[in-house]
C-alpha cells in the first residue's frame, strides 16, 4: 500500500517535470499551407492548378507564394484577390506588408 503511494507520488513528480520542460517551447507558424485555399506552398494554388492543363510552367513563374511582414504565407493568386478589398492579414489582421515572395524581384 505504501509502494502505491510512493508510485503515485513519483508519477506525479514527473508531469509536474514534463509540463515545465514543454512551456519553454515555442511553436512556429504553419508555413507548409495556404489558409485560403488550403493547398501545400509547395503546389499549385487551386486556380492554377484548374488553368495548368496542357501549359506546364515552373511552380514559382506560375504561383509564386508570398510572405508577410506577419510571417504568414499564402499563394499570390489567393491572396491578391483579399487585398483588393482588405488591407490586412486575413489570419490575424494586422496591416499586410510584403516581407518577401517566392519569386526574385517580383514586384506586387
Amino acid at each position: 500500500m505504501a509502494d502505491k503511494k510512493a508510485d503515485s507520488k513519483d508519477e506525479q513528480s514527473e508531469k509536474k517535470s514534463g509540463d515545465t520542460l514543454w512551456t519553454g517551447v515555442l511553436l512556429d507558424i504553419q508555413k507548409d499551407i495556404c489558409a485560403i485555399c488550403r493547398n501545400h506552398l509547395k503546389q499549385l494554388c487551386i486556380d492554377c492548378e484548374a488553368e495548368q492543363g496542357s501549359h506546364v510552367k515552373k511552380l514559382e513563374e506560375m504561383c509564386p507564394e508570398v510572405t508577410g511582414k506577419c510571417n504568414h504565407v499564402f499563394h499570390w493568386h489567393c491572396i491578391s484577390p483579399w487585398l483588393k478589398t482588405k488591407t490586412a492579414c486575413p489570419l490575424d489582421y494586422r496591416t499586410w506588408e510584403f516581407k518577401y515572395t517566392g519569386k526574385e524581384n517580383q514586384k506586387f
